[in-house]
């Protein structure tokens, strides 16, 4: 399940694989240090598995 503030997901990890760029919106919606990590987590996960 997704987190969300509002209608705003937390959580979710754009990637565009032409141009190898990763994004979340991490810490600019997330409330706390908890909500942010799980984002920034599936971030890091999406780069390693691309090297």
């Amino acid at each position: 399940m997704k987190k969300t503030i509002g209608a705003i997901c937390i959580s979710p990890v754009v990637t565009d694989q032409v141009n190898k760029i990763v994004t979340t919106p991490a810490y600019m919606l997330g409330p706390g240090i908890k909500d942010i990590a799980v984002g920034i987590e599936k971030l890091v996960k999406k780069v390693v598995s691309m090297i």
